[in-house]
């Protein structure tokens, strides 16, 4: 969710290293899977900060509507299922759309403007 400004610099700042064969480091691959999550995706990790770990992470959005956390589940690779996937994104919605609330997030108000 960091403006496209920042994303540039960081594209040509950093050397996307793979921390195992699952690790992303083909920047339009990276570009790619960042526009999906920003499209409203969970952001997903299949084993590529650590073998045999599969995590979903959900954006927690503060008053003005800029990423203030993230919410992140880890699951061992071989106890991630469909069935797990659609309880995890289920409850990480949930939780994380609990909290931006709390620190006034009102993603209503940013529909209306877009109006």
């Amino acid at each position: 969710h960091l403006p496209v400004e920042e994303l540039a610099k960081f594209y040509t700042s950093v050397d996307l290293v793979p921390l195992t064969q699952n690790t992303i480091t083909d920047p339009h691959v990276l570009k790619k899977e960042l526009q999906r999550i920003r499209s409203g995706a969970l952001a997903q990790s299949r084993e590529e900060l650590d073998e045999g770990v599969i995590a979903l992470a959900s954006p927690v959005f503060d008053f003005h509507g800029q990423v203030a956390a993230s919410v992140v589940i880890p699951i061992p690779a071989m106890r991630f299922g469909r069935e797990s996937e659609q309880n995890i994104d289920k409850a990480l919605r949930s939780g994380a759309s609990e909290l931006s609330r709390l620190l006034g997030w009102d993603n209503h108000l940013e529909e209306k403007r877009a109006v």
